[in-house]
């Protein structure tokens, strides 16, 4: 079912664009028409169209046609989205860096805790890396003189 608002100047224009952009449903196009007395110049065109577009209405570029002597221009007006549909997109992008700055902060912080944790870990590896190897040796020493091969 169409909406026709009529009104007599550019503040009823300003009223009629609230109203059509509210009927319409979000991310949904509707047709604004508009007859004026005489065929407006490209300069006022560009006017209407910068001044609708700040504020803040999303519209197609107005075009100026003549029927039966009557000279009429329209646009299309789009009703925006909610805000909260561009803000779970936009948040996603940040997550990485947010937890790679955290991190970095959480590490930097920390610095105290995390050397009291790893310097027994890596104590204790590098024991256990150097009574392998002194264990592993003799065996190694007597395959080589057996004549066993070197591995590179």
């Amino acid at each position: 079912m169409a909406t026709e608002i009529i009104g007599y100047s550019l503040d009823d224009l300003d009223l009629a664009l609230d109203v059509m952009e509210l009927e319409t449903s979000p991310g949904k196009y509707c047709r604004i028409e508009f007859c004026t007395e005489g065929t407006p110049s490209p300069g006022i065109i560009d006017n209407l169209y910068n001044d609708i577009i700040n504020t803040g209405h999303v519209i197609t570029y107005p075009v100026v046609t003549v029927m039966d002597n009557i000279t009429v221009t329209s646009f299309n007006i789009r009703r925006d989205l909610p805000l909260e549909t561009y803000f779970w997109p936009a948040l996603i992008p940040l997550l990485i860096p947010l937890a790679t700055i955290g991190l970095i902060t959480f590490g930097i912080v920390k610095i105290d805790d995390i050397s009291k944790a790893l310097v027994p870990i890596l104590l204790i590896t590098g024991g256990i890396l150097v009574l392998t190897l002194a264990i592993a040796r003799k065996p190694a020493q007597a395959y080589i003189e057996r004549g066993g091969k070197i591995p590179y």
